[in-house]
């Protein structure tokens, strides 16, 4: 299950609130997206600071293609969810006393 992040900006624009339900798919890809953001933040200070210290490219242009390689790879993970996951929590939820 990929979320649309337009329909949580709807939802959240429209009741003025988000619950857990708006944030299910963001939530379960929470370390993804974490991790994906992580990478492309390093690619980005090391991409600035080779512009003072040219010696540093290589190391940043190594930064940039692991960050591309680490959001492709988990951009896959995410589309190939196919909510069962959030199901079965949601199941779980509903059984609990």
């Amino acid at each position: 299950m990929v979320v649309d992040e337009r329909c949580v900006r709807a939802r959240a624009v429209s009741t003025g609130r988000l619950d857990d339900d708006d944030l299910g798919g963001v939530l379960l890809h929470a370390e993804r997206i974490t991790e994906a953001l992580a990478n492309a933040h390093v690619a980005r200070v090391l991409g600035e600071r080779a512009k003072l210290n040219p010696e540093r490219r290589r190391l940043a242009e190594r930064a940039a293609r692991t960050a591309r390689l680490v959001a492709e790879r988990n951009r896959r993970a995410m589309a190939l969810d196919d909510g069962s996951v959030a199901e079965r929590i949601a199941q779980w939820r509903s059984e609990r006393p």
